[in-house]
């Protein structure tokens, strides 16, 4: 409402120059007046055309929050856009990265959804949640109420796409880490070579301050100071080992197998202790078919743990011909299975 024709096609010029390259290259543009109505029609009518993404409405609730207020009579309140699973009124969360790792336990006394109250709110959804249990001190932007078995992480091995006018991202970079509504300092380090101005690559994160991320989750990187978007990312493994250089090609090789979709990695990474059946199911999405009593492994972890404990046994009754077999307190010294060969 401001410009005239010749600015007007001046600002769609600059906005094209700025999107070249992204998803948003061929995006329409509709330029728009609230004084006579003027492109609102095709504006309703391009968002109508816009195909709903779905959202996973499986996995457990987690609604990052970017607001927090008291209201008098009703307590903490929280808003925030659901990410994932669903909330009912009565149900008992957790407010993370706040307190312990297991965070502040809370219940929900009240679900809104823009504005209107409801008894239940799911993912893709505005939602206000009237929380008791929890004071606003212990609230803040960057927190996640969620449900269990989620704990927040501090290293997260990543796949990021560098913007073209970025210097190359090096080891040890110092970067400004945004992901949902959490803002943190991480310090960056490349899988093999740095990633050039418009290329992709792979980098482990390790975070001054611990975050509620999940496989998938998106992120932004900036410059500490001052805050220019360099580039961003996916998520790909939040329970990630801290890498040494030594480790970077079987990281690199790891990491190619679950941009591919290969979740198994997660069990290879877990090692010999491998993980509870329902954690092991929650990152794997379906239930893990190698198992050792209440513990999931990779398969070639189950395979060492079996020959180690055929080799252990046999060296037992060769040096106690006469014993029924080893008791529990030599069964706790048995050296940890050496590690298999990671798959070809």
């Amino acid at each position: 409402d401001l410009v005239d024709e010749e600015l007007l096609e001046l600002a769609i010029d600059d906005v094209r120059g700025a999107v070249a390259g992204t998803f948003l290259a061929d995006a329409p543009m509709i330029p728009t007046s609230i004084h006579d109505g003027r492109g609102l029609d095709a504006l309703r009518a391009a968002l109508d055309a816009l195909p709903v993404a779905p959202r996973p409405q499986g996995g457990p609730f987690r609604l990052p929050v970017d607001r927090v207020f008291v209201q008098r009579g009703f307590g903490a309140i929280v808003t925030g856009t659901a990410l994932s699973g669903e909330v009912n009124e009565g149900d008992e969360l957790r407010v993370l990265p706040e307190g312990e790792t297991e965070g502040v336990k809370v219940r929900v006394r009240g679900v809104q959804v823009h504005g209107h109250k409801v008894s239940r709110s799911q993912a893709g959804q505005r939602t206000a949640l009237n929380l008791s249990g929890v004071s606003q001190e212990q609230l803040g932007r960057g927190a996640v109420v969620i449900g269990a078995g989620v704990a927040p992480a501090s290293i997260l091995d990543s796949t990021i796409r560098w913007l073209p006018e970025a210097e190359p991202l090096e080891e040890g970079a110092r970067l400004r880490l945004l992901l949902a509504t959490a803002e943190v300092m991480a310090v960056v380090e490349p899988y093999g070579a740095p990633i050039e101005g418009g290329e992709e690559g792979l980098a482990q994160l390790r975070l001054a301050e611990p975050v509620v991320a999940l496989p998938g989750d998106r992120f932004i990187l900036r410059r500490e100071s001052p805050m220019i978007t360099l580039g961003g990312g996916v998520v790909l493994d939040p329970w990630a080992p801290r890498a040494r250089r030594r480790d970077h090609p079987e990281a690199i090789a790891a990491l190619t197998r679950l941009q591919a979709g290969d979740t198994a990695v997660f069990l290879e990474r877990a090692g010999p202790s491998g993980l509870p059946l329902n954690e092991a199911t929650r990152r794997l999405g379906h239930a893990p078919e190698h198992r050792l009593g209440e513990r999931a492994f990779a398969p070639g972890w189950l395979q060492a743990h079996h020959e180690a404990l055929l080799t252990h046994l046999e060296e037992h009754h060769q040096s106690f011909p006469l014993s029924r077999g080893p008791g529990r307190r030599a069964r706790r010294r048995w050296p940890a299975p050496k590690a298999p060969r990671p798959p070809d």
